[in-house]
């Protein structure tokens, strides 16, 4: 057995430890908001692969599944489904009717422009 030099160990680990951290990290949840039919706000965070709804006291856990188009997250555990294209979302419970929203851009906001202020991101 042959010994490996203690400084090319240590950059091994290190390159190691480098790719774990960025493959990790590297889809990270994008908040977004929209404002429903129902009167009430749908906030969400979403990467690639699955997403955090909620609206109102109700909460999501969604994955993503494959469509050709959109968007679509699914809850099979509350029976919850969010389609989304473009600018507009569609909720969907099991058992109530569908409901849809537009996004909300803050920076568009009439007290936003009137005010000169920066868009912010939803409350989490």
């Amino acid at each position: 057995m042959t010994a490996v030099p203690m400084r090319l160990n240590l950059k091994l680990a290190l390159i190691g430890t480098l790719t774990c951290a960025a493959l990790s990290g590297t889809a990270h949840a994008a908040p977004s908001a929209w404002r429903c039919d129902n009167g009430k706000e749908l906030v969400g965070e979403f990467t690639p692969k699955a997403g955090q709804l909620r609206m109102g006291d109700q909460s999501w856990s969604l994955q993503r599944v494959r469509d050709v188009g959109e968007a679509r997250y699914v809850d099979r555990r509350k029976g919850a489904t969010l389609t989304m294209a473009r600018s507009q979302a569609v909720l969907t419970i099991k058992g109530q009717p569908s409901v849809g929203c537009k996004l909300v851009v803050r920076a568009l906001e009439p007290d936003a422009m009137a005010a000169g202020r920066r868009a912010q991101p939803p409350e989490r």
